[in-house]
């Protein structure tokens, strides 16, 4: 049988092939990426930012989504980091 640490690895190596051609999501997995959102290992279905935890589930994939995220945590790390002076956001 596999060692479990390779049988992990080929799943997630075959769930991120399948968000690359679209199979599972609206846009490429490398989209997402550069929005910030990463696969979530506890759900396929679901994509998460590991600054701030915000979740991207499949209801929502039709959405632009880096838009997404900057209106749902304007004041996430990730999102800051591509915005041009956004170190000092007063409310």
């Amino acid at each position: 049988t596999m060692p479990s640490s390779i049988k992990e690895e080929s799943m997630v190596l075959l769930r991120n092939a399948k968000l690359l051609v679209g199979k599972k999501f609206g846009q490429s997995l490398l989209r997402m990426r550069a929005a910030g959102f990463n696969p979530m290992e506890s759900d396929d279905a679901k994509l998460c930012c590991s600054d701030c935890g915000l979740e991207l589930c499949h209801e929502n994939m039709d959405l632009a989504p880096f838009t997404f995220h900057a209106q749902q945590r304007p004041q996430c790390p990730f999102v800051r980091s591509l915005r041009p002076n956004s170190t000092s956001i007063t409310t």
